[in-house]
């Protein structure tokens, strides 16, 4: 970049994440009058820019991401190039990743209500399904499939908005480019074992990983423990998976939900995501659950130090420019 604080027309306040391909800022845009919004902007690193098949990659997901409008998926308003650099850009949300959340938690041995993470489950689903039912412009299904549903992929905002992120792996018909056979792509503690196996796979793929974030809810552990990835992937192949901890107390309802999520057979699940929906909110309408209200103070409680230095950059980023 010509000017290290810009990104094209986007002036860059700070970094938020780094990624084995790119990075991700916290950044705005300005307009007439004063006129500033805040935006995250996700680049590619140069290296990979400069190979045709990460950079298509990149515009695959660039394509993908700007027909995805749903309230549950993050927005995308730009991509763009400039002196070699590749971005997306992207809404900016104040929260932070359900896995950012858990860990919090943990570090503070305190807990995320059960029925704040199953509305978080489901309104991610929602998102899920909206992608999953996408068409293109002749009306033929893209059979959009995430792939890396995960807690790390879902932020929950402090005021309570939920919203899919990162559809950078995700697999849709009409692609560019092609998976290279052997290559798995997404993270293995959440893929469905026809994911692993390489025998085609569809949205219940999805579901498959969304009912492993509700397996693990429920059981308040991780779903393979403390397996290698390599144990792991043995385990998925072979359809070895973990039965619901008979220790546990949870509710027979959600735990029906993630052994049927969770099914090896994928014809033994939920066919849709929005099926799947459908059976937590019965859950959480029944027993009156859900609500972020009592949640979002302790939320933000725990984030406090972290937003205020945020605040910090984005007041220094206007002093800088005069603002």
């Amino acid at each position: 970049m010509a000017n290290a604080h810009l990104i094209g027309k986007y002036s860059l306040i700070g970094l938020l994440a780094r990624g084995g391909m790119g990075d991700v800022y916290l950044a705005r845009s300005g307009g007439l009058s004063g006129f500033n919004k805040l935006l995250v902007i996700k680049t590619l690193k140069r290296e990979f820019a400069e190979d045709e098949k990460f950079r298509e990659m990149f515009l695959d997901e660039a394509r993908l991401a700007a027909r995805l409008n749903h309230r549950n998926i993050v927005q995308t308003n730009d991509v763009g190039e400039a002196d070699g650099q590749y971005f997306l850009v992207m809404e900016f949300l104040d929260g932070r990743s359900l896995a950012a959340i858990l860990k919090r938690a943990e570090q503070r041995s305190e807990t995320v209500p059960l029925g704040v993470r199953m509305r978080v489950i489901s309104e991610m689903l929602a998102g899920l399904h909206h992608a999953h039912e996408l068409a293109d412009y002749d009306g033929k299904p893209l059979n959009v499939v995430h792939r890396d549903v995960c807690p790390a992929n879902v932020l929950v905002s402090f005021d309570g908005q939920v919203r899919v992120v990162d559809f950078g792996v995700a697999k849709a018909r009409n692609q560019s480019h092609e998976t290279q056979a052997g290559t798995i792509k997404g993270r293995v503690a959440y893929m469905s074992p026809e994911h692993v196996n390489g025998k085609g796979f569809d949205r219940r793929a999805d579901v498959f990983s969304a009912g492993i974030m509700v397996w693990e809810a429920l059981a308040n552990r991780r779903f393979w423990g403390g397996k290698a990835e390599m144990e792991l992937l043995g385990s998925l192949m072979r359809g070895e998976f973990p039965p619901f901890p008979a220790d546990v107390d949870a509710p027979a309802e959600l735990v029906e939900i993630a052994t049927r999520a969770t099914s090896p057979d994928p014809s033994d699940r939920f066919e849709t995501a929005n099926a799947m929906r459908a059976a937590i909110d019965t859950w959480l309408n029944a027993n009156d659950a859900g609500s972020f209200e009592a949640f979002q103070p302790v939320l933000t409680k725990w984030f406090a130090r972290e937003r205020a230095q945020v605040g910090k950059l984005i007041e220094a980023s206007a002093t800088a420019t005069g603002e």
